[in-house]
């Protein structure tokens, strides 16, 4: 009875001693704190959700505004762009238009909302304006854009333009313009489109990106004497109507004004002009030289204006 007593004791020591080598390490701690699996998980998951992932660029998409959102005003940061634009005469380069509208293009069929995108050299305090004129001449839209200057150069613009129309089409002008510190204009372009009620709109290519007038005479800074201004120069003939070269004072007053026709030839992107403009000062007056030519769609409205400085002496 003895010998069998101490065989079962010896028995249970040793499953003793096998349990308690069993037993779990003294590192897992309870659960959540330092050390344990549950923390070693929660950490991997913290370290996956702080890793940076970067998109793929093809698929970053620009937001499209909807036709019930506000008319937003989009301007992006200065972009210096080149100055050196190809004309449609082989061989020959002219300078680029201070005001180059990239989209719509010339007689686009447009419903709203139409986005608008421009390279602009922006006048006074970085100014641009971008009108929408009905067929009318009535002003269907009217935005005073600031950009941010940081380069002098051209500035990329972007902005969405909201209307209305009672019938189901009308001709319309979209024109952008610049002013100078006496709120004399300085260049302008008109773009001549349709406005549709409904539809999709069909976007056309621009055609012309080129300074509208190129002067052989006078030029910027230049002075006149003696009472008369002799101009001489090319133009871009946009539609039939008369050149006409007005003479601009700081305090806006007309100091002499003249329209005059210019034969267009065909083929020819310009067409030469040579004119003389006589005005009266009592002492030397600086003034704008403006060089427009009025829109088909409302004679009030130019489609292209073209300025520089100038000095009259009496």
């Amino acid at each position: 009875m003895l010998k069998n007593a101490i065989s079962k004791l010896a028995i249970l020591l040793v499953i003793g001693s096998l349990i308690a080598g069993c037993k779990p390490s003294t590192n897992l701690t309870p659960t959540g704190s330092p050390g344990t699996i549950d923390s070693v998980i929660t950490h991997t998951l913290d370290a996956l959700l702080t890793v940076e992932v970067t998109p793929d660029s093809s698929q970053v998409t620009e937001a499209v505004p909807t036709a019930n959102a506000l008319t937003p005003i989009v301007v992006e940061q200065p972009t210096l762009q080149s100055t050196e634009i190809s004309s449609a005469q082989p061989g020959q380069k002219y300078p680029p238009a201070l005001l180059q509208v990239e989209k719509p293009g010339e007689m686009s069929r447009l419903s709203s909302p139409i986005l608008v995108t421009a390279n602009v050299y922006p006048g006074n305090k970085g100014l641009v304006n971008v009108q929408l004129i009905g067929e009318d001449g009535r002003i269907m839209a009217d935005q005073l854009l600031q950009l941010n200057t940081v380069d002098s150069g051209w500035i990329s613009l972007a902005t969405q333009i909201q209307f209305e129309i009672n019938s189901a089409g009308e001709s319309a002008l979209i024109v952008v313009s610049t002013s100078d510190g006496y709120d004399r204009r300085i260049a302008q372009v008109g773009i001549p489109v349709i406005l549709m009620q409904i539809g999709e709109s069909e976007i056309e290519k621009p055609i012309f990106f080129n300074q509208p007038a190129i002067l052989s005479s006078p030029v910027n800074g230049g002075f006149a004497k003696n009472g008369s201004l002799h101009i001489e120069g090319k133009v871009h003939l946009f539609n039939e109507n008369p050149i006409i070269f007005e003479l601009i004072s700081q305090t806006g007053g007309v100091v002499a004004s003249k329209a005059v026709m210019v034969k267009a030839a065909a083929g020819q992107e310009y067409n030469p002009f040579s004119v003389d403009m006589p005005y009266s000062v009592s002492k030397r007056t600086p003034v704008r030289l403006v060089v427009r030519q009025p829109s088909s769609i409302s004679y009030n409205v130019d489609i292209s204006l073209y300025s520089l400085l100038l000095f009259l002496d009496p």
